[in-house]
């Protein structure tokens, strides 16, 4: 069929499409760890395989010089056969959603092939095998059982149509049978010898109608795609999406930035229908009835896209070579690199301009920092619960992310195992009460919840459980109450995290609780200062923490003041931490406290915050109390250089230089010394 210098041209131009093709790459992007991008391959080399397969048709050609775009020979054909059943195999293995319609599509462009050109292409005479069809079949669902069984054999066998199935390999058998015995009836074939019609006819189509039948009488506990929830949830991903509903949602640049590669290679090759030779229309015709097939599914549900850039390459390889049919080795190199340029190399360099330009600026995208935020949170899960069972309830993206990165148990995501647990989560953010939505996570055993921006899945949830229910229903929900209106029960703490700033990006917000059972009010408001604070929110913080000091006991209220005000010091919000230090003094007093506000009063690089008077008052009031107290005379000495008393404020470090080295304070040293030197130098300390 091909000579060597022929076969690298077709495989340049294969190569140059797999990286170049936006579709075909995106399933190999670095954020994109998923099966999309095995299984746009497994798509790719079952149509492929069928190309080369010349749809089953073959003509030896009539010299040695003479080009043909079909196989040669009747071995070619079966060759390329089962190349085209083991990818479908593995499809199948990997999804079986994606690979089934695949095998239907090129089942169809194969009847179609057969109907509208099979009798003219006999008398011009080229040559039809049935019997590589059937060789299809065999092979495909041989190798597709045989991946179930390395899958699943031996304690794992049952009936899941969602995946991979031996239901499926025996309707792959029989519609390849059926097939084979309409190509023989319609170009008047002569048929398989000693074959009945029940053999021929009504058992391969017994093969084909049981994977349907007992998904119609098995239902849900076969088939979870048939739980309403799980059905109606395509039109709430991307993903399910049709094409016009997702240029609504999203704008006409996603029509023109898809639809631009897919008709492309369509105009020339719907053009090489209607030349002489029929060789040509048997494989352009084929080729194209693919992938126009996988333009309409695509269409009817976006994720199909990306399996469209197989059947599209092939297409653009057929159309290229028909083209090239007999021309000059110049002229055919020469209609390689148009092609190659004009489809595909402007995105591979679109695309790495912009991954050049992106670690220049040290950027990168949501997408990209997705899986490293998803890894950070699993581990700040796993800080605040170091040992024992961690059962999230996040989003679904988000949920399955933090899952993987963490090995925790997940309730809500959107694989077809877990449809129960999808239930489950959208039954608790969508609870109408904080009792209701306590109790039915109790009964999951959820530990910590996560709630993160870039996902709008509660109002999915809502319209899932409640279709027909008011929007305003939807305000109602325990799940907007949390996100919204940010109303925390006291059995929910929220957690102390922040995304890293190499991980933050516009708009980011990130939610973290843990399910506390025993918390009191105090320490719930304390916990959602602390975020609070991470998060760049200090003014709120310290509001919070003001309220959570009025509703502490009496005698506590110190310590708490204390703990609050060392966290707003630590993360530069010193206003606010003297302030509540201030208020810890009011209520009762405490030496740390009293010892930390001197310091902060006769220190703080905000004049605004500096008291050179209280410092020395509280200063001396710590002293007094405990004279043989570094920490003490350490304050004394800088409140009295804040006050111009600086040859004291010398004494005052020396002694309590003197007093960290007998007490051992090692750690404390440094810090000690280098404000002595100020302080000898005659300037006051500064932090």
């Amino acid at each position: 069929m091909d000579r060597p210098a022929r076969r690298r041209r077709r495989g340049l131009l294969i190569a140059l499409g797999m990286l170049g093709h936006r579709d075909f790459y995106d399933g190999f992007s670095p954020y994109y760890v998923d099966h999309h991008g095995p299984i746009t391959t497994s798509i790719f080399g079952l149509v492929l395989g069928t190309v080369f397969m010349g749809g089953g048709w073959w003509r030896a050609p009539a010299t040695e010089e003479t080009s043909t775009l079909l196989p040669a020979s009747a071995i070619a054909v079966r060759q390329a056969a089962i190349i085209s059943a083991l990818f479908g195999a593995v499809g199948l293995w990997i999804s079986a959603a994606s690979i089934i319609p695949a095998l239907a599509l090129v089942a169809l462009a194969c009847l179609i092939n057969i109907f509208f050109w099979g009798r003219p292409a006999l008398v011009s005479g080229t040559q039809f095998s049935a019997a590589a069809w059937r060789l299809w079949g065999r092979v495909g669902a041989g190798a597709s059982v045989f991946f179930y069984l390395v899958e699943y054999a031996p304690a794992h066998l049952g009936l899941r149509m969602e995946v991979n199935h031996p239901l499926y390999a025996l309707a792959w058998w029989g519609a390849a049978e059926l097939l084979a015995a309409l190509a023989e009836w319609r170009l008047a074939l002569p048929a398989t010898p000693r074959v009945s019609m029940t053999r021929r006819w009504l058992l391969p189509a017994l093969a084909v109608a049981a994977a349907p039948l007992v998904i119609l009488f098995g239902g849900v506990t076969v088939f979870a795609v048939r739980d309403p929830i799980i059905s109606a949830l395509l039109r709430h991903v991307l993903e399910g999406m049709s094409l016009p509903a997702l240029v609504q949602a999203t704008g006409w640049d996603v029509f023109f930035l898809h639809v631009n590669e897919s008709l492309l290679p369509v105009l020339p090759a719907v053009a090489l229908l209607f030349v002489r030779d029929v060789s040509v229309r048997l494989v352009i015709s084929f080729t194209l009835c693919a992938s126009l097939g996988f333009l309409a599914l695509a269409c009817n549900q976006v994720r199909f896209w990306q399996s469209t850039s197989g059947p599209q390459l092939c297409l653009a390889l057929v159309t290229l070579a028909a083209l090239s049919r007999g021309r000059s080795h110049r002229l055919r190199t020469a209609l390689i690199v148009v092609t190659a340029a004009g489809l595909f190399l402007p995105n591979a360099v679109n695309r790495v301009v912009a991954v050049r330009g992106a670690l220049q600026a040290r950027t990168a995208s949501p997408l990209d920092l997705a899986p490293a935020l998803h890894r950070d949170l699993a581990a700040a899960l796993r800080a605040s619960q170091p040992t024992g069972d961690i059962v999230l309830l996040a989003c679904p993206t988000t949920a399955g992310g933090i899952a993987y990165y963490g090995r925790f148990q997940t309730v809500g995501t959107l694989y077809w195992e877990n449809h129960a647990g999808l239930r489950a989560a959208a039954e608790i953010f969508c609870a109408t009460s904080e009792a209701e939505a306590r109790a039915r996570m109790r009964a999951r055993g959820v530990t910590h919840l996560v709630l993160s921006t870039g996902e709008d899945f509660l109002r999915n949830f809502f319209t899932l459980l409640h279709p027909t229910a008011p929007p305003a229903d939807f305000e109602r929900t325990f799940g907007y109450g949390l996100w919204v209106k940010q109303n925390l029960p006291l059995w929910l703490r929220l957690m102390p995290y922040a995304p890293p700033a190499d991980l933050q990006h516009p708009g980011l917000r990130v939610f973290a609780l843990q399910v506390v059972p025993d918390q009191t009010e105090p320490e719930a408001l304390h916990h959602i200062a602390v975020a609070q604070l991470l998060n760049g929110l200090p003014a709120a913080a310290e509001a919070t923490w003001l309220a959570a000091l009025e509703k502490s006991p009496p005698a506590a209220r110190a310590s708490f003041a204390l703990t609050a005000g060392n966290l707003c010091y630590q993360h530069a919000a010193r206003p606010a931490a003297a302030r509540l230090y201030r208020g810890g003094l009011a209520a009762g007093g405490d030496f740390t406290l009293a010892v930390n506000l001197a310091w902060q009063l006769a220190t703080d690089p905000d004049a605004t915050v500096r008291h050179a008077a209280d410092a020395l008052a509280l200063a001396q009031g710590c002293l007094a109390a405990r004279p043989d107290d570094f920490t003490a005379q350490h304050a004394l000495a800088a409140a009295l250089a804040e006050n111009g008393r600086l040859p004291e404020a010398v004494a005052s470090a020396q002694r309590a230089l003197a007093l960290a080295r007998a007490a051992g304070q090692t750690a404390t040293l440094p810090l000690l010394e280098r404000t002595l030197a100020a302080y000898t130098a005659g300037q006051p300390w500064r932090q």
